[in-house]
């Protein structure tokens, strides 16, 4: 089974994998206050539904009301990492297989975001997440980690402008120093002497 980082195995372990997996997506990054009961509009409740927030809310509150915790990433964060690096190595001209060897993937899968799909989910994940109506939870990591992938594109994608600008007018500036030289090294016509 997937063990998961922090609080989220604890949560895995009493309201399962789906659960921690849903907190982990609502939540993960962040520090998140887990109440006793938790109703209605709280995070909890959206994440994950109404008796299993509770379970969940009754877990960390222990009788005193509810903790602030935080939650860890969860396994969504390094398939996003290696999504970036794909993303980013691709932008800076590394071949397919250089990618692949540098984040110890396949060619197939560098091909595969490459081509612009979104991350594939763990087939654990997958399979907890199939039991059950999730709207809009797979989405929602899926939404953040284009957004950051769209960001981290658009930084590179300008730092290799701003390169490309330098080199053209470095470029530039050889030749019309070279065009200089040339001209004044030009074969002067010969000198005629008088007989």
């Amino acid at each position: 089974m997937l063990t998961l980082p922090g609080i989220l195995d604890e949560i895995a372990e009493v309201a399962g994998l789906k659960a921690a997996l849903q907190v982990a997506r609502a939540r993960g990054g962040t520090k998140a206050y887990f109440g006793e009961r938790p109703t209605g509009d709280n995070w909890l409740v959206k994440a994950v539904g109404q008796e299993t927030a509770l379970i969940i809310g009754k877990h960390f509150s222990s009788g005193c009301g509810g903790l602030d915790l935080e939650v860890p990433l969860g396994p969504a964060a390094d398939r996003v990492r290696i999504w970036r690096q794909i993303r980013i190595r691709h932008a800076q001209g590394q071949t397919k297989r250089q990618i692949s060897l540098a984040l110890g993937i396949t060619g197939r899968t560098v091909q595969y975001h490459i081509n612009g799909h979104r991350p594939i989910a763990d087939a654990e994940f997958e399979l907890a997440m199939s039991d059950g109506d999730v709207e809009g939870t797979e989405m929602a990591g899926t939404t953040a980690g284009l957004a950051d992938a769209v960001a981290e594109n658009a930084a590179v994608a300008a730092r290799l402008l701003a390169e490309n600008e330098a080199l053209r007018r470095e470029l530039d500036q050889l030749k019309r120093a070279y065009g200089e030289r040339a001209e004044g090294n030009q074969a002067k016509p010969p000198v005629q002497r008088a007989a």
